[in-house]
């Protein structure tokens, strides 16, 4: 969901205790184990985005936001989603 700040400012409301990791999309809200986790990096690059076409395209993702060790190694262990982009120097 999204949280209103006032004055026309919105921001995702995230779930996970006091730190609030993970967005989920409206289409696995109510039954969050449904959702297919998708990581992102830094600052979130490109996140207002991805939330907006999983809303509207109805998409069951949860996206959380992490360091870069995290991003480059998480998805070596965990089933999840991620992108990537080139030219790439990893």
């Amino acid at each position: 969901g999204v949280q209103d700040l006032g004055g026309g400012n919105l921001v995702g409301r995230c779930e996970g205790g006091p730190e609030g990791y993970w967005w989920f999309a409206p289409a696995c809200r109510e039954h969050p184990e449904t959702c297919i986790p998708v990581l992102d990096v830094g600052d979130g690059w490109g996140l207002a985005v991805f939330v907006f076409q999983a809303a509207m395209l109805h998409m069951p993702l949860a996206w959380a936001v992490g360091s870069w060790p995290k991003y480059i190694m998480e998805p070596h262990v965990t089933d999840m989603l991620f992108y990537w982009w080139g030219p790439d120097t990893t």
